[in-house]
């Protein structure tokens, strides 16, 4: 059978590609591994990258006293927010409020596709539907689009955590296009499929262990610290005020903006304070967000403390 020129090169690009998807696949770590498809459409030439599933991740989990932070970590494939919604009273949270044990709160993290990115979806019978498989903390999750807004751009990621329980794998309620309905969500197993814009064969191993896994309690203690004024006018200080014990996997520390001092900061890998210099004399505050990263058996964990420094 004859082929053209322009046809061999089509042909020629999605088998780069199959190689390809191997180091570009969209994980909210930004890890690279095969949950991307790369379409080249034949007529124009034209590459776009699909993102098939999404694994996002700091998103805080629910423990008794502790605010109702909005982190989550953003990636190169998307931007990613986070916001609250409390079951009792029914309502949005502002990340000044406090989690209490025994109810429950929803996170919705809300994605926006980065140029040349699209999420995954098909259209339904009276909306489109959202393809893309999600985890939260490596929780299996739900996913919906949002009436009025492009599928392709934008999704909404949905967990239910009971604070002070175990998240599980559970029926949560899905708004998919505006619609409510039950939708049970499940653990991706492995899958492999073709898609029909382009020869490309999308291999997608995503099979999930995580909801196995434990969750970590990190033990944190933190001590006021004292600095000299005189020391710290000539140059910057630093103080150790935070231990952290019984982490599973690497620990990082970051400085979280709101009710923090512009005078401090914390090092992200040791937790170590630095005063600058020449900080007047008075009492300043740095609230710190310790994240460990877990292990085989333990998910990502993550706690919020204020650490006081007097300069004196």
């Amino acid at each position: 059978m004859k082929m053209t020129i322009k046809k061999m090169l089509s042909l020629s690009l999605s088998a780069i590609l199959i190689v390809g998807g191997f180091s570009f696949s969209p994980l909210g770590t930004g890890e690279k591994d095969l949950f991307a498809a790369s379409n080249a459409e034949e007529t124009t030439g034209v590459i776009t990258e699909t993102i098939q599933s999404v694994n996002i991740t700091g998103v805080t989990i629910p423990v008794n006293g502790e605010n109702a932070l909005r982190d989550v970590n953003s990636t190169e494939f998307y931007e990613a927010t986070a916001s609250w919604w409390a079951y009792d009273p029914g309502c949005w949270l502002f990340p000044s409020d406090k989690f209490q044990d025994g109810k429950k709160y929803k996170v919705r993290v809300t994605l926006i596709a980065k140029e040349p990115w699209t999420f995954a979806y098909k259209t339904g019978i009276e909306y489109p539907e959202s393809t893309v498989t999600a985890t939260i903390n490596g929780y299996p999750a739900t996913v919906n689009v949002e009436l009025g807004k492009n599928p392709a751009n934008t999704i909404m990621v949905d967990y239910t955590f009971t604070c002070g329980e175990l998240p599980t794998t559970t029926t949560q309620p899905s708004t998919n296009g505006g619609n409510t309905n039950q939708q049970t969500t499940t653990a991706p197993s492995s899958v492999a499929t073709t898609t029909q814009s382009a020869t490309t064969t999308v291999a997608t191993d995503v099979t999930q262990a995580a909801n196995k896994k434990d969750t970590q309690s990190l033990k944190v203690s933190v001590k006021k610290a004292n600095v000299k004024y005189t020391k710290v006018k000539k140059k910057l200080q630093k103080v150790k005020a935070i231990t952290v014990k019984e982490a599973k996997g690497s620990i990082s520390y970051s400085k979280v903006k709101k009710g923090s001092s512009a005078k401090l900061k914390v090092n992200k890998k040791t937790g170590v304070i630095t005063v600058k210099k020449g900080t007047k004399k008075g009492t300043y505050k740095i609230v710190v967000k310790i994240t460990a990263t877990g292990d085989d058996k333990y998910l990502l964990g993550s706690k919020t403390v204020t650490v006081k420094v007097k300069v004196k």
